[in-house]
């Protein structure tokens, strides 16, 4: 994680969750609103821009939203976030 991904966006808490260890944060768009982060998943060559939400919606996918999932992501990590979005 960047500097910034480790100190948090705005009003967001300092601690951050799971789903930060599993993306790489390439930069930051001071320009947009919520300052969004461009990031690249560590399994795929996916790239995109959101936050924290957007990060396991990339990994297990989001039929509402139309994310397909991550077909790199190992079997214990979509596991893990597919047992916190069933909750």
């Amino acid at each position: 994680m960047c500097k910034k991904c480790t100190v948090g966006f705005g009003k967001m808490p300092k601690d951050k969750g799971p789903q930060w260890h599993h993306i790489r944060c390439d930069s930051h768009d001071e320009s947009k609103p919520g300052n969004l982060l461009t990031g690249q998943c560590l399994y795929s060559d996916k790239k995109f821009v959101g936050g924290a939400f957007r990060i396991p919606g990339h990994l297990i996918g989001n039929k509402n939203i139309g994310l397909k999932p991550c077909p790199s992501a190992q079997d214990a990590v979509v596991s893990q976030f597919s047992d916190i979005e069933n909750k």
